[in-house]
């Protein structure tokens, strides 16, 4: 299935499988792993924990610990912490 990444908000890991959440409320899932897919997606994607792959241009806040993409509220990984900093550029 092809998904725009335009639509794509964030990637969440679960356990063996990975589910692409979308606007629209819409989610797809799949076997892959989400290492693997945050390699190859666009610098616009960022890894910010290690269940979690944000769409930059879709985070509509941002504190020390936490992203927003809507209302939707996600950790960041204290191992991703700079990462996420320096793409969200925060600090």
């Amino acid at each position: 299935m092809r998904i725009s990444y335009d639509d794509i908000l964030y990637i969440e890991s679960l356990s063996d499988y990975i589910q692409v959440h979308c606007s629209g409320r819409n989610l797809v899932a799949s076997k892959e792993k989400i290492g693997a897919i945050a390699e190859i997606l666009p610098e616009r994607f960022v890894r910010i924990h290690r269940s979690f792959v944000v769409n930059t241009s879709k985070v509509t806040r941002v504190t020390a610990n936490e992203v927003f993409v809507n209302e939707i509220q996600l950790n960041i990984g204290r191992t991703y912490k700079k990462e996420a900093a320096q793409a969200l550029k925060t600090t």
